[in-house]
Parts: structure tokens; C-alpha cells; sequence
């Protein structure tokens, strides 16, 4: 099964890279070099922010989720209050 799927994923991309190279969208001499700083910076700034905002979410769900466990020994709202955390993250 693991050496279909990599036969799959390799004709998949081989496809998807030849379409592209048709409709003059890439070039393949461009496919392996670096790209400059100057394309690249507005690229790390925006994925800094978003780890930065997921860090943020995830940390607070962490302490709603504690101070939800300290509510009662029987744990019934921590699983009410972790359905919830999956239904509103699921959206």
C-alpha cells in the first residue's frame, strides 16, 4: 500500500508540474533555485504572525480548559466544555 501511494503522489505531482509548465505558469529552470529575500520576507512575517496568533489561541484554551477541570471532581464540564472547544473549533 505504501509504495501505491508513493506511485500515486509521484504521478500526481509529475502531472500537476507538467499543467503548469503548459499553461506557462511555471518554468522549470526556476523550480530549484532560491527565492530572493525581498520574496520571501512578506512570507515569513505573515506565517510569524500566524504562529504567533495560534500560540495565543492554544494557550488559552489550555487555561480555560484547566480552570474548567477545577470546577468539579466529577469531570462531566471539563467533557462538556471540550465538546464545545470541538464544535466551535471545527466551526
Amino acid at each position: 500500500a505504501a509504495l501505491a501511494t508513493l506511485a500515486a503522489e509521484i504521478i500526481s505531482a509529475v502531472t500537476y508540474l507538467v499543467l503548469l509548465r503548459k499553461r506557462a505558469m511555471i518554468q522549470f529552470r526556476g523550480i530549484f533555485s532560491l527565492p530572493k529575500w525581498k520574496d520571501l520576507q512578506p512570507l515569513l512575517k505573515g506565517g510569524a504572525a500566524l504562529q504567533l496568533r495560534n500560540l495565543a489561541m492554544n494557550l488559552t484554551f489550555l487555561a480555560v480548559a484547566r480552570a474548567t477541570q477545577k470546577l468539579d471532581e466529577t469531570g462531566i464540564s471539563a467533557a462538556a466544555h471540550a465538546m464545545s472547544i470541538q464544535t466551535f473549533q471545527i466551526g
